[in-house]
């Protein structure tokens, strides 16, 4: 009887090793504390022009994404729920709301620079949409308003913060859209990437070419007054300074749905492998106390 026992425990016990499982399909419902944010990276033809802090002819569209991928990498592990928009002269959806930060990161790594009209770029790099080389800001937000109505978490988060990747070279003006979104608690920060094309109200001259110093003031004015921030990345610390802005954001609980295919059984084989060594032990003592006793 005792061989018998051992030799079940010790199967139970390499059966452990293994990792076991059952196929089952199964919902579960997880509450955390996460901060509710939107990339809007400007993906169009102005965002081709080299970055005026570049020392390798970077464009300002590469720029972007490096921007962003720096800045997620700093957010690893902070449960945000992010989602990724590139625009031009429409809005395009690279990534919806997920707090799978590392699959995120993933995706905006692999998400295209430019939208149209970037030849220049690496393969891949380029959407390849014709005639969509506009910046128009305005038209991205409008399609924002309706993605953040339909989707329940966001809409009733306390604040999304709505973070604009752009040269600021946008045209029409987005007021009636900015208003539109503070109303969904919505606050837009403006991460300017200046390039030697003039487009701010102050220029300065750079062998002989015009550059921007800085973003339009009437639009910097406007992310201003809407309770934003505008970050100029030629700062070697603004990025540093943007996940601390971030850190110290309002966060919301979000309620989180997972579903899971495969239910590990390893605590319940290794709950029956305890109970069968202490039964074995017990059976053990027990036969030595009365064999010694009565032979």
């Amino acid at each position: 009887m005792p061989k018998l026992a051992l030799l079940c425990v010790a199967v139970l016990a390499i059966r452990t090793l293994t990792g076991p499982s059952i196929n089952e399909f199964r919902e579960t419902e997880e509450t955390i504390e996460s901060r509710t944010i939107i990339f809007l990276v400007d993906g169009s033809s102005s965002m081709l022009e080299i970055f005026l802090g570049s020392k390798d002819k970077e464009s300002k569209a590469e720029i972007g994404n490096k921007i962003v991928l720096d800045l997620l990498r700093s957010r690893l592990g902070k449960k945000d729920r992010a989602s990724y928009w590139l625009f031009a002269s429409n809005p395009y959806p690279v990534q919806s709301f997920t707090t799978n930060d590392q699959m995120f990161y993933l995706q905006v790594g692999d998400a295209p620079w430019a939208v149209s009209s970037c030849s220049k770029l690496p393969p891949g790099r380029c959407a390849n949409i014709k005639d969509a080389g506009g910046t128009a800001l305005h038209v991205a937000l409008q399609r924002l308003i309706i993605y953040i109505d339909e989707d329940e978490e966001a809409s009733r988060a306390s604040q999304i913060y709505l973070f604009i990747v752009s040269d600021a070279e946008v045209y029409g003006d987005p007021e009636n859209e900015l208003k539109s979104i503070q109303r969904r608690n919505v606050v837009p920060y403006l991460v300017f990437i200046a390039g030697k094309k003039f487009t701010g109200d102050e220029g300065q001259e750079d062998g002989g070419t015009r550059v921007s110093a800085k973003p339009p003031a009437s639009f910097a004015g406007q992310i201003h007054r809407y309770g934003g921030k505008v970050f100029d990345v030629r700062d070697e610390d603004s990025i540093p300074r943007l996940s601390d802005e971030i850190e110290n954001l309002e966060t919301d609980l979000i309620r989180l749905k997972k579903y899971t295919w495969k239910i590990g059984l390893f605590q319940v084989f290794l709950s029956l492998v305890l109970i069968g060594t202490f039964f074995i032990i017990i059976m053990a003592l027990l036969m030595e106390i009365f064999w010694t006793t009565y032979p």
